[in-house]
């Protein structure tokens, strides 16, 4: 009884580290996908982009201005 208990603990453990670093990565497809939802079929330009312990991007887009 106690090796299951023992085991239990791990796998919970281990199932809670994959969700914190789930929660604390971004996806590059996802940032991607929201981009697109984002500028709806306007040009955008990547200056730089970076994937290491974070997804870092910047550049720019054509679009709507304001008129002021």
């Amino acid at each position: 009884m106690e090796a299951f208990l023992k085991d239990q603990s791990l796998a919970v453990a281990k199932s809670e580290a994959i969700a914190e670093l789930r929660r604390t990565k971004r996806n590059p497809r996802l940032f991607l996908s929201e981009l697109a939802g984002v500028v709806r079929d306007r040009p955008v330009i990547f200056t730089r982009a970076s994937l290491g312990d974070e997804f870092l991007v910047s550049g720019l887009t054509v679009g709507e201005a304001s008129n002021t």
